[in-house]
């Protein structure tokens, strides 16, 4: 009986099981289906492509070698150092060890790294935190929100952030009398950040610094008006630009870098202006530096961007590409960090060219 049952469930089921169908007849009701084989094949060509390639400069798990070179550098570099979208990863420059990077320009503050809380004693604690304390950093919390809410120097982002800030440290005293020490923290930092900001001078306030951005503006519009009087009138000029197979080197090619440097620095310095003050509401004061620097750098880059146009790296035919990209580097000086690596790349041989071939670093 369990025999004759065995072959009915078994004959029910190949009755029901769905026919089997071969490669070819898979390939001849999917015409636009690759094949396993030609997936397999371009997978193969791929992995060994991008091995080949990078196998001189870093060394990748199996697991991530579908990664690309700059999530891999990100995810191998410790937290705090991974690199910006000015630091990009380039083996080439890397290989000489002078890339060029603008974290690491000017003067590098001071860094601080806090030690790890420990674990306070209950004596200790009721010996040093007293309820005369707690009353008086409790009326610190009071009366520095009290000047937050009526001061007209603050910006309404920051003054929110001051506030919440001071609302945690209201926490931390309610929660426990160990928890002192964080709020005290808190009530320091907002004082300290109070403090700077009423006693910043009137040049960081942001109607002088609109001035100064008009004044400059002002003075840019007048050095164009006087040139173009120069050149024969706006016409001739624009006609100078725009003609093809222009010298860049020549004294008109010059000034535009110049001028337009200066004016991508202005324009940026404007935008930046309404959109902390206006927009965000976050302005800082200490801050203000940059934005009468910054016209200035756009002045000096413009010079800069001169020199690479008739470096013989990149062929330009027309005043208005240099024109363009002093105006981009003013705007985002940013941008001269790459343009400066590029020029050390083809300066430089390339490692390929240095190395014997098939030696690994």
């Amino acid at each position: 009986m369990s025999d004759q049952l065995i072959a009915v469930t078994t004959a029910s089921t190949n009755a029901t099981r769905l026919p089997e169908i071969s490669p070819e007849e898979m390939a001849s009701l999917f015409p636009e289906r690759t094949s396993p084989d030609a997936l397999a094949a371009a997978e193969s060509d791929l992995d060994t492509g991008f091995e080949a390639t990078m196998r001189p400069y870093v060394t990748l798990p199996e697991a991530e070698a579908t990664r690309t070179v700059a999530e891999t550098v990100a995810a191998a570099a410790p937290a705090g150092t991974r690199p910006t979208g000015n630091q990009m990863y380039d083996p080439e420059i890397s290989f000489y060890g002078i890339e060029i990077k603008p974290e690491e320009i000017g003067p590098q503050a001071e860094k601080y790294e806090a030690a790890a809380a420990l674990e306070a004693s209950a004596e200790l604690v009721n010996l040093f935190i007293t309820e005369d304390l707690l009353k008086r950093t409790w009326s610190k919390i009071e009366a520095l929100e009290n000047e937050i809410a009526v001061s007209r120097e603050i910006s309404t982002a920051v003054g929110y952030v001051l506030l919440a800030r001071l609302r945690a440290a209201r926490n931390y005293l309610l929660h426990n009398r160990d928890k002192y020490e964080e709020a005290q923290q808190e009530v320091a930092q907002v004082d300290f950040r109070f403090t700077r900001i009423r006693k910043i001078g009137w040049f960081e306030k942001p109607p002088l610094i609109f001035g100064w951005l008009v004044l400059v503006t002002a003075v840019l519009v007048i050095v164009a008006a006087w040139g173009a009087g120069q050149l024969g009138g706006l016409e001739a000029v624009l006609q100078q630009m725009g003609g093809q197979n222009v010298s860049t080197t020549s004294t008109l090619s010059f000034l535009i870098a110049i001028w337009a440097g200066g004016l991508g620095g202005v324009t940026v310095g404007f935008y930046s202006l309404w959109r902390h003050v206006a927009q965000l509401k976050d302005y800082d004061p200490e801050f203000a530096l940059w934005y009468y620097v910054n016209p200035i750098m756009g002045l000096l880059l413009g010079v800069f961007v001169f020199m690479f146009c008739n470096a013989n790296l990149v062929q330009f035919t027309t005043n208005w590409a240099v024109f363009l990209l002093a105006y981009a580097v003013g705007f985002q000086q940013q941008l001269v960090f790459g343009l400066l690596n590029g020029i050390v790349k083809r300066l430089l041989p390339s490692k390929s060219e240095v190395e014997p071939a098939g030696q690994n670093p």
